[in-house]
């Protein structure tokens, strides 16, 4: 599926190239047009068959034609397309490097990109299997779609301060990525984005970036984390699809939805921290996973057919319902082909005689209820911890339980109004539920 919607994107792209004018004069071995919006002119190709250039390129900051000089500044769409470039000088004086630019140059070595260009178009670099480095110049606020598609050798991208979105298969199939570092300006990574990059170990989120698109790390078989910022309200379908390395990940509060496949095939993936203010937990969201233990914040209110399709051990599932909620049954069960039989059920004091008459609840192989009813928690109140210690910053002093997964008090405080902290040394749970005396209640892992 995620393959056939690349190819729909490169065709998609090269739709809009076989329509270019021809050039207009040549100079120097290079053919120029004119460009309409300026005074200026733009590389371009001799004709349709592109292939128009060879070795070394030098491109001149401006040039002579019918007694004027004109400035050069745009490498047009398609200019050096399937050329057998080995290096193209790119002067100070481009403004655009247009669509399909350096389309397919399998031979191009690392460009140069002046702090000049402020525009990178769709399919820019596409194809050039040569270039190991990229250093995207301040001034570009997106990266075009396809800019960088099966770029395989390409194992370092180094992206400006000023750049805002991503674009569809900006770097798919670039298999030599290793790690991202994502500048703060970043609020959009496009569908399929990095689809493919299966070296890509490390990834660093910018702390404002709100979406993430669909299959955007899709079958990247290395990553082994993805520390979410509290910024992200989207992700798309097939989000981390197939990253067979990542083990643990938390579901920022901002986000609503877990959508279809979005961690789904990760094969080694233990823990996953929703938080409360998640709504929708979506079909096959975490198909085949390994999860072990997993809490259910009271807000959500529909889990989808097989969202827990296949996971590979059996279950402790922690809810907070007061009622049990109705969710898919049968071969639409959210936990179907998981060992139920086997499987924990947690649930509020009071109501285990409910969930034992529950459809899909009810096969559970042991259903206990341990904890009262739960509160979403407060936007005011912020827990975590660090270094051996449990930080709670609120402003309400109340009594603070913790307690393992399966129900075991573990430790008791009475905290103070504001920010307090207190030791949890000598715990070995890696996974606690912290709770308030007023009634909320919080996963966190260590």
């Amino acid at each position: 599926m995620k393959k056939t919607k690349i190819l729909l994107a490169i065709l998609f792209c090269m739709s809009g190239f076989v329509s270019a004018n021809a050039y207009d004069f040549v100079q120097g071995g290079i053919y120029y047009q004119f460009v309409v919006e300026s005074s200026g002119v733009e590389v371009t190709y001799q004709d349709n068959n592109y292939q128009t250039y060879s070795g070394n390129v030098i491109i001149p900051a401006s040039v002579a034609y019918s007694g004027k000089t004109y400035p050069v500044t745009a490498i047009g769409a398609m200019a050096f397309a399937y050329s057998n470039v080995t290096s193209v000088t790119i002067p100070s004086s481009i403004e655009r490097i247009k669509d399909g630019a350096f389309y397919e140059c399998n031979s191009l070595n690392s460009p140069t990109i002046p702090t000049s260009v402020s525009v990178l178009g769709d399919a820019a670099f596409l194809g050039c299997r040569s270039i190991t480095s990229i250093t995207l110049p301040e001034g570009i606020k997106k990266i075009g779609e396809s800019a960088f598609f099966d770029c395989t050798k390409l194992a370092s991208a180094t992206f400006p301060s000023t750049v805002k979105s991503i674009g569809r298969n900006a770097f798919s199939n670039c298999k030599s990525l290793t790690s991202l570092a994502l500048p703060t300006s970043v609020v959009s990574i496009g569908d399929d984005a990095f689809f493919g990059c299966d070296q890509l170990a490390i990834v660093s989120f910018p702390a404002n970036i709100a979406q993430i698109g669909e299959g955007a790390f899709y079958g990247c078989t290395q990553l082994e984390a993805i520390p979410l910022p509290a910024t992200i309200e989207k992700l798309g379908d097939g989000a981390f699809y197939g990253c067979s390395r990542l083990q643990s990940v938390s579901v920022p509060k901002t986000a609503k939805t877990i959508p279809f496949g979005a961690f789904a095939n990760c094969s080694n993936l233990q823990e996953a921290l929703l938080r409360n203010n998640l709504q929708t937990i979506g079909e096959y969201a975490f198909l085949g996973d390994n999860i072990g233990n997993m809490m259910i914040p009271v807000t959500v209110n529909s889990i989808k057919e097989g969202a827990f399709y296949a996971n590979q051990k059996p279950m402790v599932v922690i809810v907070f319902w007061q009622t049990p909620l109705s969710v898919p049954t049968g071969d639409h069960s959210p936990f179907y082909a998981v060992d139920l039989s086997r499987s924990q059920l947690l649930v509020p004091k009071n109501t285990d005689a409910d969930y034992r008459a529950a459809p899909v609840w009810q096969d559970f192989g042991s259903i206990i209820a341990t904890y009262t009813g739960i509160k979403v928690v407060p936007e005011t109140v912020h827990s975590y911890i660090a270094d051996q210690r449990l930080y709670i910053d609120s402003s309400t002093a109340e009594t603070i339980s913790l307690y393992s997964l399966t129900g075991q008090q573990l430790r008791r405080f009475n905290k103070s109004e504001g920010k307090t902290n207190y030791p949890v040394e000598g715990i070995q749970d890696r996974v606690l539920i912290v709770k308030g005396s007023s009634g909320w209640a919080e996963k966190l892992i260590r």
